[in-house]
């Protein structure tokens, strides 16, 4: 399954962002190729295409830590809908110390939008874990 990486350039901080798979967090017990569990979500092993961002938004650095050497990963867990929205989004590791760059980050991931994730060309719910690494900028990244 492809990984796929960008990077997000923010306030003389980097926020870097790619997307996994949530294998095996939404499994439903049957081994049918597109079935969802309860909640509707085909687990990502299912999935023909995983999903990919085509809309990121980059997290809002909050004033008193853009000038901080910050090096660390929030993880967002996303529920993608079929209509290219998240549907739901909640942090699942967050930076010690720094609620305010886990909620930066998880504000930013709830407004992307995606291709969905699908099942033989049929877009379907599913779910993956956007990390968002937090760095800071190397030189002038303005223009990149």
């Amino acid at each position: 399954m492809k990984t796929h990486r960008w990077t997000l350039i923010t306030a003389g901080m980097l926020a870097v962002a790619s997307i996994w798979p949530l294998a095996g967090c939404s499994t439903n017990g049957g081994g049918n190729a597109g079935s969802a569990d309860q909640s509707g979500i085909v687990p990502s092993y299912q999935l023909t295409d995983s999903p990919v961002p085509v809309k990121t938004v980059q997290p809002e650095i909050p004033e008193e830590l853009k000038n901080q050497t910050l090096s660390d990963q929030v993880l967002v867990a996303v529920i993608i809908s079929p209509d290219s929205t998240v549907e739901k989004a909640w942090v699942t590791k967050g930076i010690d110390g720094q609620p305010k760059l886990d909620q930066a980050a998880l504000d930013a991931v709830k407004q992307w939008r995606f291709k969905p994730g699908e099942v033989n060309q049929k877009p379907v719910k599913s779910e993956t874990v956007i990390p968002v690494t937090f760095s800071p900028a190397m030189g002038d990244t303005t223009g990149q």
